[in-house]
């Protein structure tokens, strides 16, 4: 994933920390993976327009590819043990 586009989407839609989970992280992709991402916005009242659209940003850096984006207090404990946190 092209890390300074992620880095404008994120800037673009007010997310302050953007987490990577799932099966892109632990290796473990398959033909109908999707993109599992974590967003954590600077505005507490977050709208399912924001995330629609963070989520549709997020897709179109990686054509094929569905993004599930939810935010970080809905991650599992299983998802915690796939996390890539990006280096800035």
């Amino acid at each position: 994933m092209d890390m300074v586009r992620l880095a404008e989407v994120a800037a673009r839609h007010r997310v302050t920390l953007l987490l990577q989970h799932g099966s892109t992280v632990s290796g473990r992709v398959h033909a109908h993976s999707d993109l599992d991402i974590a967003a954590l916005f600077e505005a507490s009242d977050v709208s399912l327009a924001d995330v629609a659209g963070l989520s549709a940003d997020v897709q179109g850096l990686n054509p094929g590819r569905s993004a599930v984006c939810r935010s970080p207090s809905r991650l599992s404990p299983f998802s915690l043990r796939t996390l890539c946190v990006p280096s800035s």
